[in-house]
């Protein structure tokens, strides 16, 4: 009956079977099954290795909507900032940051929905031990019609490479001999 029917569903049934048993159907009913079973465990193996790829990302990671809102954040074992995730998510990038980088992820976002990505854009930010600098690239993320827009959002720290740029920088403009700048 209908009510049966209806209880079993609201108890995580996902099938029924009718009698008298209909053996043209039985067949066809357990090829679904199976096949939904072989889907389960594909979508487990597929986020078994996201998790794996994104725990060998030593970046930064974030989804922002076209706001600039985070809507979600990762931050690797090794990141300079060990800020809770809370201290982001709903918040815009303005709310978080100095405006210096917030405009420069902005940028970098409007980009990446006009290209389709962006990356190279870069941008100092103050920091208790020294200033840090910051290399992003940026991927607009399938969204469902009607959704906003979204990205992936990588952020790389490259204080060091800029720091060995700057030492490289006065390397060339500082003559050796004379102890005086290359003119």
């Amino acid at each position: 009956d209908v009510a049966s029917v209806e209880t079993a569903y609201s108890h995580g049934a996902t099938d029924f079977i009718v009698k008298p048993v209909q053996w043209a159907l039985l067949g066809h009913r357990l090829h679904y099954l199976f096949r939904g079973q072989q889907a389960l465990l594909d979508l487990r193996a597929a986020e078994s290795r996201n998790a794996a790829i994104l725990n060998a990302i030593p970046d930064l990671l974030f989804e922002l909507d076209s706001d600039g809102r985070y809507i979600e954040y990762r931050a690797p074992g090794t990141a300079i900032s060990a800020v809770p995730i809370e201290t982001f998510i709903g918040k815009t990038v303005a709310d978080v940051l100095p405006s210096a980088a917030a405009d420069a992820i902005m940028a970098a976002l409007r980009a990446a929905r006009q290209h389709g990505s962006s990356s190279g854009v870069q941008f100092e930010e103050p920091h208790p031990t020294g200033s840090k600098w910051f290399e992003l690239s940026v991927a607009n993320k399938a969204v469902a019609a009607g959704e906003t827009h979204r990205f992936i959002v990588l952020s790389r720290d490259i204080t060091e490479r800029k720091q060995a740029e700057a030492r490289l920088a006065e390397l060339a403009n500082f003559d050796g001999l004379t102890g005086l700048p290359n003119r």
